[in-house]
This record gives structure tokens, sequence and C-alpha cells, in this order.
């Protein structure tokens, strides 16, 4: 009960509600803090699906290669990670690179693709924006 308790604040903070709504985590965060929550699941071949959950909201942000010069299973290469600012899903890992970059951007949570190469530049493509009133960012342990 004391989770469940802890999502609906969390929503109503990321939904424009009362920003002294508390988050309870462990550790010190800021009381109107979104919590965001990467979720991922097998696509075809070394592909992997990823999702976010940002509140009360999940969206699908796509699919990235999971493949990795160790040849463990694809879903074993992510990890999620995060700061009071950006959160980061990758998977895989090899010289070819992809990974989710989510970003605390003034009033919006901007969720961006970054891909590339090892030695070469990286490309950038925003996936999807979501308006917030959050001063920071929480990530969960990755599902």
């Amino acid at each position: 009960m004391r989770f469940a308790c802890n999502i609906i604040l969390v929503a109503v903070a990321a939904c424009g509600g009362s920003p002294s709504a508390a988050v309870e985590t462990s550790g010190s965060v800021a009381p109107d803090a979104v919590r965001l929550v990467w979720s991922v699941s097998a696509g075809e071949g070394d592909l992997v699906d990823v999702s976010l959950a940002i509140g009360d909201k999940t969206v699908h942000v796509g699919t990235i290669s999971g493949a990795s010069d160790d040849a463990v299973a694809p879903l074993a290469t992510c990890s999620a990670n995060g700061g009071t600012k950006t959160s980061e899903l990758h998977c895989g890992g090899t010289p070819e690179y992809s990974y989710f970059l989510a970003s605390l951007e003034g009033t919006n949570l901007v969720v961006t693709r970054v891909s590339g190469v090892e030695g070469q530049k990286e490309r950038r493509a925003e996936v999807t924006r979501a308006p917030v009133r959050a001063s920071s960012l929480v990530t969960a342990p990755l599902r």
C-alpha cells in the first residue's frame, strides 16, 4: 500500500498537482520529483522494445539493439541509471550503440534516442516530449 501511495503522489506532482506532495524514496529527493520507470521487453532478433513510465503515463519510446560482443541475451545487456536532471536506458555493447536519454528541460521531460559508432559523431533524435511540473527526476530500477 505504501508503494501505491508513492506512485499516486508522484503522478500528482507530474501532472500539475501540488508541488508540496512528497515523494518517498531512499535518500534525499525533491518534493516535486517525477519518478521515471524504464521497462524493456524482447523484440525481433537482438532488438529490445523500450517503454518509459512518466508518473502515471507510459510511453513506448522505441526499439534499440541489445546486441553485445559478449553474446548474452539482449535483455540482459540493458541497464537504467539517472541523476536529478537526466535518466538513461542503455542496451547492447558493440562499437555501434544506441540508448535513450530522458532530460528535464524547463517544464518538459524530453526523451531522445542517441546512436552512433565509437569514434564517430553521435546522432540525436527527439522521441517524445511531456509537460511536467518538477525540479528533479528519480529513476526507478529497470523493469
